[in-house]
């Protein structure tokens, strides 16, 4: 439903004195370069995390938990560092953190399958080109929230 149609929608409801329907506000975003927003109600971050690389690469979200690379010209060595690495995270990466996540967990807290859990599913594109996902849990020996991690 479109932003107009939402409101339109919104103000008959009320009218009607009924709850309105749920609308979605949010339009999809592009971040480009080495940008980070918040998706899903601040619950996670998305963010397109280009360090390697000069050339240009940009991913999309509807601000939920998902993205997409929309246009990446990144060429690197596959023997060597990655151009960028999009993502998406819940907890603190390198300063930024998400909205009551939870973490930093002690790892004496953790218990398998109850404090931490996860599922994700990727598609890459077929042809020459060579990609890689990775998934990455970071170590601080403090609950510092900031910085690089200096854990195990």
């Amino acid at each position: 439903m479109t932003p107009r149609r939402c409101a339109a929608a919104a103000a008959a409801a009320a009218l009607l004195g009924m709850l309105p329907a749920a609308c979605s506000a949010a339009a999809p975003a592009t971040l480009c370069d080495s940008q980070t927003l918040p998706v899903a109600g601040g619950a996670y971050a998305v963010g397109n995390n280009e360090w390697g690389s000069a050339a240009p690469e940009c991913i999309t979200t509807d601000r939920g938990t998902a993205f997409t690379v929309a246009h990446s010209s990144i060429a690197k060595a596959t023997d060597g560092a990655p151009g960028g690495y999009p993502s998406i995270y819940r907890g603190c990466h390198w300063g930024v953190c998400t909205h009551d996540s939870g973490f930093p967990v002690q790892v004496s807290a953790i218990q398998a399958g109850r404090t931490v859990s996860t599922s994700w599913r990727t598609i890459q594109p077929g042809g020459r080109d060579v990609y890689n996902a990775a998934y990455d849990i970071w170590f601080n020996r403090t609950p510092a929230a900031s910085g690089k991690p200096d854990g195990a």
